[in-house]
C-alpha cells in the first residue's frame, strides 16, 4: 500500500492487552489496538513498522501492518535507551517530526554507528528532548552526523552522556 507511514514500537502490552504504544510521524506517540490474531503480536520495543493507523475515539487501530524488522540483538541496548528516552519525555499525541526523522535516520544506519556515533546520536536525542547540558562542546557534539567521522574525545563524549543520563533519572 502506497499510505503507509514508518512508526517505531515504544512499548508492547502483551499478553495484558492487545496494544502497543507507537512513535508514529503524523500522530505523535499513540496507542494502537490489535486482534489477537494479528501480526502485531510479533512487535517488540523499538521494531521498526509500516503501517496505516485509523483513529477510534481516542485510541488508534491497524489497518495494515508490515513489520521492517526487529532490532538486532548487538543494537538492543542503545535502541531501548532511545525509545526510553522519547517514551518518558514525549506527551501523548505530541508530534515533533526532526526527532522523529532523526531517529529513523540513526535506525537506517544503526549497522554503521561506532561507540562514538551512538554517543553522538544520544546527545542529539537529549538535546532535542531538552535534557542536555548549556555547554558549548556538547552542543557542538549533539550536532554532529552520528553516522559520519567524529574527532570527539571519546571519554568526553562519554562523560557528556553520563552527565545527560543523571539529568534524565532526576526528572522521572
Amino acid at each position: 500500500m502506497d499510505n503507509l507511514q514508518p512508526a517505531f514500537v515504544m512499548k508492547n502490552y502483551i499478553p495484558h492487552s492487545y496494544k502497543v504504544l507507537l512513535l508514529h510521524p503524523e500522530h505523535g506517540k499513540i496507542f494502537c489496538m490489535f486482534s489477537p490474531t494479528d501480526q502485531a503480536i510479533l512487535l517488540t520495543t523499538g521494531a521498526l513498522i509500516w503501517c496505516t493507523v485509523q483513529k477510534k475515539h481516542n485510541i488508534y487501530s491497524f489497518l495494515d501492518l508490515q513489520i521492517e524488522c526487529n532490532v538486532s540483538t548487538d543494537h538492543v541496548q542503545f535502541v531501548h535507551e532511545i525509545i526510553r528516552l522519547c517514551f518518558k519525555n514525549l506527551p501523548y499525541g505530541t508530534v515533533v517530526p526532526e526527532l522523529f526523522d532523526f531517529l529513523l535516520y540513526v535506525y537506517k544506519h544503526l549497522d554503521k554507528l561506532s561507540v562514538q556515533g551512538k554517543n553522538v546520536a544520544l546527545l542529539r536525542f537529549f538535546l532535542m528532548l531538552d535534557l542536555l547540558d548549556d555547554d558549548s562542546f556538547v552542543h557542538h557534539a549533539a550536532v554532529l552526523d552520528p553516522v559520519g567521522p567524529i574527532v570527539q574525545d571519546s571519554a568526553l563524549l562519554d562523560k557528556y552522556v553520563a552527565r545527560c543520563w543523571d539529568r534524565f533519572f532526576q526528572n522521572i
